[in-house]
Order: structure tokens, then C-alpha cells, then sequence
């Protein structure tokens, strides 16, 4: 059923209700019996023999499956479907592979009877990988397919773009991408530094991680060295109607926390203090999960932004935010341990001993 409503969680124009009509685009592809690959198709569907860029890239990628993922970690899926209005949601596990996002992809996302409706549905994927391309290729509807496109290729290659269509077909159907590289600076462990960073030979793409001078010394942590970590974050929202949205986010993530020797993640915790465990608790059981892992939003999973364009204006300022946060303290801390360095080489003795023999 089609009609127009002014939604009180909607912009103040009137956004249509549509019914979700849409076929997946890999039923199109057996429907029009295509003869190549399912996976050819999705990088290009139109027969046209020029080459295209995005398509090779993710082609090559598909291939080698090497240039999204951060050194030492393994690919992470959340997967959180919300039903509109009732706010019920399904249940899935915490960190899902990909067969398991599979399997969830794979049920109706709506009129299920034993199920709330995925009206809202969000995607997670930490350290994309060629699987993961596979799934969400299989379950995209037709609409979504130039868009998730879009938004594998950019994120391959580490783009920095924001992109708002908003018409499809004549319907208002909005369209919004955002793709930002970023720096992250860490101190970390010299014992631990090995297992940080991969050198350029070691991969498809140079990236990754990297050492700069060794400037810990100048803080008394000879123990410690300063790593930069290249990260990207790419988020895209595919909207049939304000009720029925989709929104994917591919994260290269910097490795937040390196422990120090003998330490686990148990004794970390116990450190931090018990009496603020069932805070913590708190927290992380309503973060939405397309937030930051640093905490410094207020991103709840609990208070859904229904509006999918306020929504992604909000998830999206959130990580800009971060993004500048990472810039200005990799700029003001190295900017610092360049001048103390300078400061330190011209106060040293040898230095002060030349000057002196040189007058």
C-alpha cells in the first residue's frame, strides 16, 4: 500500500510509505539467466565491454582479500535488526562470521510470524574480507546494488568521498555514503610493536601500520614506541522509506589497546575496578553498533533515530568527530616530540662543545 504521510519521526515534507516490492538482486540475476559469474555481475551488471576501475578493484580484491584488514585481527560482523514503531528486535549473536550473517541475511525481513520485522537493519563489518563481499552481494536488493558498489570500491581503496543521492526511479528513496582514511597515533609496547605493524613488502597495498622516530624516550617510556595506524571507516545508508532503511558500515580499525607483557584482557578489566562493572554493562549493552568503539558519543541502540536521514547525519558527525580527534592528537603529539627533540639536540653536551670550539 502507497501513500503519503507526515511522520512525527520524519522531516517536516512528506515522506512516502512504500511496500517493500524489491526483488534481491541475485534473484534477478538467475531470473534474467545471466551467463557469467553471480560475482562478475554484481561489480558490473551492464554488458558494456570498457573497462571500469571500481570493478577491477574489487575484483582484485575478491582475489587477494588483503587490503582492508588490520594486521593481527580477524573479520568481526554485528548484524542489529529493529521492527518499526514496536521497537522489537531480533535475536542474533554478538559477533557473527560469515556463514552465520548468511544465515541470518538469508530469512525475510519481513512478515514473519515468529519474528519482529528487520525494518531498520545495520551492518557492521570490521576488516572486510572477499566472503563477506560474497554474502552481502547475495542479499542486496536491486536497490541497494549501486550504492554497496559504490561503497566496497571506495572503501578498498581507502577514499575519502560523501555522496547524497536522493530521487531513484522517481521516488524519494534517499542514498547517503561516507568514506573517511584516517590516522590514528599509539604508544605501545616495544615487545609488542612486531605483532603491530606490517611492513609494505608484506602486502598488496602499502599500509597499515608504521613507526616514527622513537620519541617515547623523550617521556621517560624508553619501553614504549609511538606506531601510526592507517584506518577508514566507510558508512552507507540505502533507504526504501523512512520506515525501511539499511545501513552498512566497513571498518579498517585501529587496534585500540596493545597490553603489556604478562597482562590479559581479565586482569585488565579487574584493574579498571569492579565497582564499575555493572555501569560498563550498561553501556555496552545499548551502544548502537555502527558508534565508535572509544565511547565518546551518545549513540544508543535503545533510542532509534527512526528518520533515516537524521540518522545518518548523526552516526556520521560522530565519526567525523572521531576523525578529527585522531588528527589533532597525532599533529599536536608529534609537533611536541619534534620540538623537544630540537630543544634536547641543541641542550646536549656534544652539541654545547662544538658551538664552543667553533667561536
Amino acid at each position: 500500500m502507497n501513500h503519503n504521510s507526515t511522520s512525527k519521526h520524519s522531516t517536516s515534507l512528506p515522506f512516502p510509505f512504500l511496500a517493500c516490492t524489491d526483488l534481491n538482486f541475485i534473484d534477478t540475476y538467475r531470473t534474467l539467466e545471466i551467463e557469467r559469474g553471480f560475482l562478475d555481475y554484481f561489480v558490473q551488471d551492464s554488458e558494456s565491454s570498457d573497462p571500469c576501475w571500481d570493478a577491477e578493484l574489487i575484483r582484485k580484491f575478491c582475489k587477494l582479500g588483503d587490503s582492508c584488514t588490520t594486521s593481527g585481527f580477524q573479520t568481526e560482523i554485528l548484524l542489529h535488526d529493529r521492527e518499526y514503531g514496536t521497537g522489537k528486535t531480533r535475536d542474533h549473536s554478538e559477533v557473527l562470521d560469515s556463514s552465520q550473517l548468511r544465515q541470518a541475511l538469508h530469512q525475510p525481513r519481513f512478515g514473519l510470524e515468529h519474528l519482529p520485522d528487520a525494518s531498520c537493519r545495520q551492518i557492521l563489518v570490521k576488516n572486510l574480507s572477499p566472503d563477506v563481499v560474497h554474502v552481502l552481494a547475495e542479499i542486496a536488493a536491486c536497490h541497494q546494488v549501486d550504492t554497496l558498489r559504490d561503497m566496497i570500491s571506495k572503501h578498498i581503496s581507502g577514499e575519502t568521498s560523501i555522496k547524497v543521492q536522493r530521487q531513484v526511479d522517481g521516488e524519494d528513496k534517499p542514498r547517503l555514503e561516507l568514506h573517511l582514511p584516517y590516522l590514528a597515533l599509539r604508544r605501545v609496547p616495544q615487545t609488542k610493536t612486531t605483532a603491530t605493524c606490517t611492513m609494505p613488502e608484506q602486502s598488496s597495498k602499502p599500509r597499515t601500520s608504521f613507526y616514527v622516530p622513537d620519541f617515547a624516550v623523550l617521556d621517560g617510556e624508553q619501553g614504549h614506541r609511538y606506531v601510526i595506524h592507517e584506518s577508514h571507516i566507510s558508512l552507507a545508508l540505502c533507504a526504501w522509506d523512512h520506515t525501511k532503511w539499511t545501513v552498512y558500515a566497513f571498518s579498517k580499525p585501529c587496534p585500540e589497546r596493545v597490553l603489556p607483557e604478562g597482562e590479559n584482557e581479565d586482569n585488565a578489566a579487574s584493574n579498571d575496578g569492579e565497582e564499575n562493572d555493572d555501569d560498563d554493562d550498561d553501556v555496552f549493552s545499548t551502544e548502537d553498533i555502527l558508534a565508535p568503539d572509544n565511547g565518546a558519543h551518545n549513540l544508543s541502540a535503545d533510542q532509534t533515530i527512526w528518520d533515516p536521514r537524521k540518522y545518518f547525519t548523526r552516526t556520521a558527525a560522530t565519526w567525523v568527530a572521531l576523525v578529527l580527534r585522531e588528527y589533532m592528537y597525532l599533529v599536536q603529539t608529534l609537533d611536541a616530540n619534534v620540538r623537544a627533540w630540537v630543544s634536547q639536540s641543541i641542550n646536549a653536551p656534544e652539541h654545547a662543545t662544538k658551538i664552543t670550539s667553533e667561536n
